[in-house]
């Protein structure tokens, strides 16, 4: 009998620690950062309907973040003519790296600022019309292959007076019809994210080998449940 309570014992121990496991993954966990642009906060509304764009920052590979930006809902005319992103403030936007396919960019801590929405640390000027239906993916790492994930994307931007807001991100929209100006570059409507709140998504792999590892782990502790019954 005693040998068989410490059997369930440590088969607990091990279903409690994979349950735990399961539900809280470590921060190195491969993740996806979602943010879902709904919210105008200087200028016009584009036309087309909430959300207007999104962005996506996804673990890949070895200190390697995947950013996709799409245009998902703009009314005919209308284009993103700029984005920009906020970086870990203990780590140096500087060595941020950008492969071949990202469009022009820049990245330096609180080197951009937008009116009303603070100081960014990473800002991408698309030349291009970029509107309803475009999409673009690129790579990002950092100098000497530091470490490097998308929640290190997951920050608020710095107020630089009392008029600005912290966003996670703005995204500027241009060729809004109906004239407005807003107070910064010229005409158009600023974009952030809604509810101000990105996602967070466990990488579908992990967390398939997270569940099956518990339902393994409760399958285990029943089974020695069933052999102390007997």
């Amino acid at each position: 009998m005693l040998a068989s309570n410490r059997s369930l014992f440590g088969t607990g121990l091990l279903a409690a620690a994979l349950t735990t496991a399961m539900f809280c993954p470590a921060k190195t966990s491969a993740l996806t950062v979602r943010c879902d642009y709904g919210n105008v906060f200087n200028g016009s509304t584009p036309g087309g309907g909430a959300p207007w764009l999104r962005a996506e920052f996804t673990d890949s590979g070895v200190n390697t973040v995947q950013l996709t930006l799409s245009v998902l809902s703009l009314g005919a005319g209308e284009y993103v003519s700029d984005w920009y992103f906020n970086f870990d403030p203990l780590l140096n936007a500087s060595s941020l790296r950008f492969d071949a396919q990202a469009p022009d960019h820049g990245a330096g801590n609180n080197a951009f600022y937008v009116f009303e929405g603070g100081l960014y640390d990473v800002a991408f000027s698309l030349d291009e019309p970029f509107t309803t239906g475009d999409s673009i993916t690129f790579s990002i790492t950092r100098k000497n292959g530091d470490a490097l994930s998308a929640s290190d994307f997951d920050y608020f931007s710095s107020p630089l007076w009392i008029l600005d807001d912290p966003y996670l991100s703005a995204a500027h929209i241009e060729g809004i019809s109906d004239g407005r100006q807003c107070w910064y570059a010229g005409g158009g409507g600023w974009l952030s994210p809604e509810e101000n709140s990105p996602t967070g998504v466990p990488d579908s792999s992990q967390s398939a080998i997270l569940l099956a590892a518990g339902l393994i782990a409760l399958s285990l502790a029943v089974r020695t449940q069933k052999i102390i019954s007997v």
